[in-house]
């Protein structure tokens, strides 16, 4: 017993080595990128559609929209679909930007679901809007890729606020690259609860009073600003957010588009761009940037927080299975012999080791067959580790990102940095074990594309 708790607690130290030097290639692209200057040139520009895939959006639609237009890019145009919404999100359309149906040729690409009608805004040429059957968020954005006319499409979901030189920030790759053939490029997503952002414009940012958003601020820091960009810096970033990223048009076409049955699409697309190039052996980068920041919403409750996130576990398990051929190929470079062994290990089988251990282990100490010495040294590893884990993203982000500056936000998150692993932690890897099994009985096949409610700012 005890030589296999010094096997798991070797596992779990193993995986924060790798967190580490995630986050040591994550502050490397941090000095990088924020060492550049943007291009702004307009002749060096690229036209930009964003495709906003929208389903019972009233209360925020308008407001993204308007939020777009206030965007310092000279090249911009913006495709809203609407995906079969029950609610008034074409009809807040219609009454804010005075829609006028049209008639509009455009060739079908992507089969989607059937569309109900085009529009144009009188008041605002830029913007376009589909009216389609429901389809998923999938064939939502894949219906706006048969209509956009431009080189790069920008993918929003629709209740995120771009900070206002998003755009300009999202194509610099692009333009700044043209021999590396950048494919993708993600920006920064963020939660704006506690916040102050009007138009994209960031007033101030401060951390909520609610435990359950400074919690998920800590993920989104743990996951964009350090691992995204470690992953990014050997070019295997495994997926670009969902809430805001742009793409190459013709890449996404080339492939299909989004796979309407996909549960993880943002991944599945990503890993799908990674197995064409490596295979075709063909230079390609896809890039997660530490700007723009994208701030969205978050749930504000646990059931609302436990649905998203064993969603986002079926999706993982979804995209594992589909490349499992890819898992310690070689031929894929780090993404079959580094990405998806991680991804593996130590998001899909992780849950059952660590949470069967904490139930063997408790009972083996019960018993009196093991050791307290090695029952410490596991707990020190799964809590201790976590918990330094957290504390290193928050200094290195505070230090080189510089979001959050009061005194006060600084220690609210290195005390939540602290606790997360006593209690948050595991109940997340419940969620993950939850979804496991959903996953396996397929009942996820019978989920609908439903946004969770959010709350104000708190």
């Amino acid at each position: 017993m005890e030589h296999l708790t010094l096997a798991i607690s070797i596992l779990f130290a193993g995986y924060y080595v790798i967190n580490v030097l995630l986050m040591l290639a994550g502050i490397v692209a941090i000095k990088g990128e924020l060492g550049t200057r943007p291009e702004t040139s307009a002749s060096r520009l690229l036209p930009i559609t964003v495709i906003i895939p929208a389903y019972n959006e009233e209360d925020t639609i308008v407001s993204t929209i308007r939020v777009l237009a206030a965007q310092k890019y000279p090249f911009l145009d913006i495709i809203v679909v609407n995906d079969g919404s029950g609610d008034g999100t074409l009809r807040e359309l219609v009454r804010a930007f005075s829609l006028v149906q049209e008639t509009v040729r455009f060739r079908q690409y992507i089969t989607t679901a059937g569309i109900r009608g085009c529009y144009r805004s009188a008041a605002m040429p830029s913007l376009q809007v589909i009216d389609k059957d429901n389809g998923g968020k999938a064939d939502a954005i894949n219906a706006g890729l048969n209509l956009a006319g431009s080189e790069l499409v920008c993918i929003l979901d629709a209740d995120v606020i771009p900070e206002k030189h998003a755009m300009l920030y999202m194509v610099q790759p692009f333009v700044q690259k043209p021999g590396e053939n950048v494919l993708v490029t993600g920006g920064n997503v963020r939660i704006h609860h506690g916040s102050s952002v009007p138009m994209g414009t960031i007033e101030y940012l401060s951390t909520p009073k609610k435990w359950i958003y400074l919690l998920q601020i800590l993920e989104y820091i743990r996951s964009f600003s350090l691992f995204r960009l470690g992953w990014s810096a050997i070019n295997s970033v495994p997926l670009v957010s969902g809430a805001a990223g742009m793409f190459r048009r013709v890449e996404l076409l080339r492939l299909g588009g989004f796979q309407k049955f996909s549960k993880g699409e943002d991944m599945e697309i990503i890993m799908r761009l990674h197995e064409y190039y490596l295979r075709a052996n063909k230079p390609y980068r896809i890039i997660q940037l530490v700007r723009p920041v994208i701030f969205t919403g978050a749930p504000s409750s646990i059931k609302e927080l436990a649905g998203q996130r064993k969603r986002w576990q079926v999706g993982l398990l979804s995209t594992l299975r589909v490349y499992k051929h890819l898992i310690f190929n070689r031929k894929f470079k780090a993404i079959g012999i580094l990405v998806l062994p991680y991804f593996l290990i130590f998001e899909a089988l992780s849950p059952f080791i660590e949470m069967g251990s904490y139930l063997a282990l408790g009972l083996a100490s019960m018993a009196k067959l093991m050791s307290f010495e090695y029952w410490l040294v596991f707990i020190f590893t799964i809590i201790g580790g976590g918990a330094l884990n957290n504390l290193c993203a928050i200094v290195s982000e505070s230090h080189y990102l510089r979001l959050y500056t009061r005194r006060i936000d600084l220690v609210k998150l290195m005390a939540i940095g602290v606790l997360e692993p006593f209690g948050y932690h595991q109940l997340n890897q419940l969620w993950k074990i939850q979804a496991t099994f959903t996953y396996l009985s397929k009942t996820h096949l019978k989920s609908t594309w439903q946004p969770p409610k959010r709350e104000g700012d708190e």
